[in-house]
């Protein structure tokens, strides 16, 4: 589409609802071209025009209660979603795929409406940047980066895979959390919080108490799925630290036995040792994105 004639086309992903009636016929769209034509997000400009749709129906019709507040998107209508905290962010086969069958499972086998939360900070992305600094010997810095030098048109190739498969597959939240802090102040959007898989436990995470939902619960659920500690022994700090943060998880679970046998002593109640997400879905989902190497005949 275009908004005017002296602008050119352009494609637009849409996210669309809908309402059935057999009482009423009428089709309506709502949308906020001049939003658009000015850098707007397009999944914002969705959301404003739908809201302001539903704002004037119950205004126009005296359906607003007496001192009951305008209707907003994210507390009455987005706020009965999952969010899943997880890696989202690594260009690595094992992060994404992960996420992606997680996700799969409580959306078409749970049938649950579930978007991943984009908690992606300066660090997340920095530890994937093609050249980084990975060391702190110059020496070996510089190896490093005439190694990635040599292998670059590959590597690049590979991270804009990576990103074409998060674009396509992974669900992710419009709102972007890029500090720690950010992230546990804004923590009454999803009615449920899932963390997992990966190792969302490591103790030595940068951000553990984001990947723990250090926050106060309220009204919603806390939810751990197979995440991992990806260590074998816990200290005594270790330990204090981390029954503070997972006394008020509604299910514990553990992609480890060891892990699972250690959170269960933790909080004095049976926590299962769970399969990792990549084996929840049927192996057709898979096949389904797998692509065929191409077979140079001889």
């Amino acid at each position: 589409g275009r908004d005017r004639a002296d602008k050119p086309e352009y494609k637009v992903k849409l996210r669309v609802a809908c309402c059935f009636s057999n009482k009423v016929s009428i089709i309506e769209h709502y949308h906020n071209s001049s939003w658009l034509e000015h850098g707007g997000s397009p999944d914002r400009a969705g959301r404003l025009g739908f809201t302001a749709a539903f704002d004037k129906y119950l205004r126009d019709n005296n359906k607003y209660t007496k001192n009951e507040n305008k209707i907003i998107i994210k507390k009455d209508i987005m706020e009965k979603k999952i969010g899943l905290l997880t890696f989202h962010t690594p260009d690595n086969y094992g992060a994404v795929y992960q996420a992606f069958a997680l996700q799969t499972f409580i959306n078409d086998v749970l049938e649950k409406d579930v978007e991943i939360i984009d908690f992606c900070t300066d660090t997340h992305i920095s530890d994937y940047k093609i050249f980084r600094r990975i060391n702190e010997n110059p020496l070996k810095n510089l190896v490093f980066q005439i190694l990635t030098l040599l292998r670059y048109k590959k590597l690049k190739f590979k991270k804009e895979k990576f990103k074409e498969f998060r674009n396509k597959y992974l669900k992710i939240s419009v709102d972007r959390y890029h500090t720690e802090e950010e992230f546990l102040e804004h923590n009454k959007r999803y009615q449920t919080y899932i963390v997992g898989s990966d190792q969302v436990f490591n103790p030595y995470n940068k951000y553990l108490k984001a990947y723990f939902l250090a926050f106060p619960k309220k009204d919603s659920k806390k939810i751990a799925y197979a995440p991992s500690f990806g260590v074998a022994d816990f200290n005594e700090e270790i330990t204090k630290k981390i029954k503070t943060y997972i006394d008020d998880f509604d299910i514990l679970s553990c992609r480890e036995k060891q892990g699972a046998e250690y959170l269960s002593n933790l909080v004095g109640r049976d926590v299962k040792n769970v399969m990792d997400p990549v084996f929840l879905i049927e192996k057709e989902v898979w096949e389904g994105l797998a692509i065929k190497p191409c077979e140079k005949e001889k």
